[in-house]
């Protein structure tokens, strides 16, 4: 009984720390999509003007055709987390832009090592600068392709 108690502490007050660590960012989750055919680069795709304009949870059902999505993160001044709460993508590349300019690219999705996460989660989360003011995010389309996405801000 003494070790169920335990177990039951260590559970709360890990559940506990790690929701204080995190706000979650209320914001306009606003995206634009550019069908991959258009563009094979994150160059090629900040210059096509090709970029179609959704708001919300991005949802394209099981369409087999690769994409670039790009939202647009608000002004931070601390780092954040931004998050896809899909488990079921199979394969994505996440990039992270300042200015205009690929400062970190995650690969990632549920066909490639967890382990290579740049944060162990059940949705792939990668973190971001404040500096950070656009993600894209290339699908492969390996499944279906649904991003409800989350941004976070981390407390220090």
């Amino acid at each position: 009984m003494s070790l169920c108690l335990l177990l039951g502490s260590v559970a709360i007050f890990g559940t506990s720390a790690s929701a204080q660590s995190k706000t979650e960012i209320d914001w306009d989750v606003t995206w634009e999509m550019l069908p991959a055919e258009n563009a094979a680069t994150v160059a090629e795709a900040q210059r096509s003007s090709g970029w179609m304009k959704g708001s919300g949870a991005a949802s394209f059902s099981y369409d087999s055709q690769p994409k670039w999505l790009r939202y647009n993160l608000p002004p931070a001044d601390n780092g954040r987390a931004f998050s896809i709460d899909n488990p079921w993508l199979a394969v994505i590349d996440v990039y992270a832009l300042e200015n205009g300019a690929v400062v970190e690219r995650y690969e990632m999705g549920n066909r490639r090592p967890a382990a290579k996460r740049p944060i162990i989660s059940n949705s792939f989360a990668v973190p971001v600068s404040s500096r950070v003011d656009e993600i894209y995010i290339y699908d492969h389309a390996e499944s279906a392709s649904y991003f409800p996405i989350r941004l976070s801000t981390v407390a220090e």
